[in-house]
Order: structure tokens, then sequence, then C-alpha cells
């Protein structure tokens, strides 16, 4: 998976905003309910590392429902979709990409 850009150009140690580029669990742990706890860990540790950030940015694919699930429960919420974002074999055109946000 490639966007075709470098994000180390725009990185910032004190920006307040925390672009989420890629979160999976395992295949083999996957259906076991632990997707949810593992991210909300994950940025809980992030958070107590990084006090200034204040806002969570992330693309999801829109044929992805537990991942859009479990990114709403915590409070993500959509603020922008982008048409055909991501490959896919189901639709044509690709999948829309669902950039969601929490503050």
């Amino acid at each position: 998976f490639s966007l075709g850009h470098s994000a180390s150009g725009l990185h910032s140690n004190e920006g307040d905003t925390l672009y989420v580029s890629s979160y999976a669990l395992a295949y083999g742990y996957m259906g076991l309910g632990l997707g949810k706890p593992f991210f909300a860990g994950a940025l809980k540790h992030i958070r107590s590392l990084y006090p200034q950030v204040t806002n969570m940015l992330l693309v999801v694919n829109e044929e992805w429902k537990k991942a859009h699930h479990i990114y709403k429960s915590l409070g993500f919420r959509e603020i922008r979709r982008i048409p055909g974002f991501f490959p896919s074999d189901t639709l044509v055109g690709g999948a829309d990409g669902i950039v969601m946000i929490c503050k």
C-alpha cells in the first residue's frame, strides 16, 4: 500500500494532530474482540507520551465495517470521503476512503 508521498516532510514532534496511518491485528487474533481494546490502549499510550496531541485523523476503507465501527465507538467521526481511494474486488472504481477525526 503506497500513497505516493512521504509523511516525514510534514512530521513535527510538537504537532497537535496525529495521523494514524496503519493499524491492524495479526490474522490469528481477528474476531476475538481484541481490536477495540488494543486500539483504545494504543491511543491512550500515545496521548500520555504526547499530551499536545488534540486531534487524531485516519482514513478507513468503506468496506472495513468492523474497523469503522471501532473508530466510531471511540469518538471518531466522518469528515470526508475520498471516492475510489482503496482498490476493491467488489466495488467498481474502488472503495471510498472515509476520513475520520477524533478531537
